[in-house]
């Protein structure tokens, strides 16, 4: 399943911050935009993610 159908679903969670508008604007006008790199990174994340390539699905950042 994409991250697109994933989000419809419900499966998505989204910080809540200053910058939400900005980027559901942006992803909502991908591919057709000419400015879509932030839609493109985040597709790009969800499947890294879904395919599982860091630990099972989790991303574990140092320090956090």
């Amino acid at each position: 399943m994409t991250g697109a159908a994933q989000a419809e679903a419900g499966n998505v969670d989204v910080l809540r911050a200053a910058w939400n508008r900005e980027w559901f604007d942006e992803l909502a006008s991908a591919p057709f935009s000419a400015h879509d790199d932030q839609a493109d990174s985040a597709a790009g994340a969800f499947t890294e993610l879904a395919l599982g390539k860091h630990g099972g699905g989790a991303v574990r950042l140092a320090g956090w």
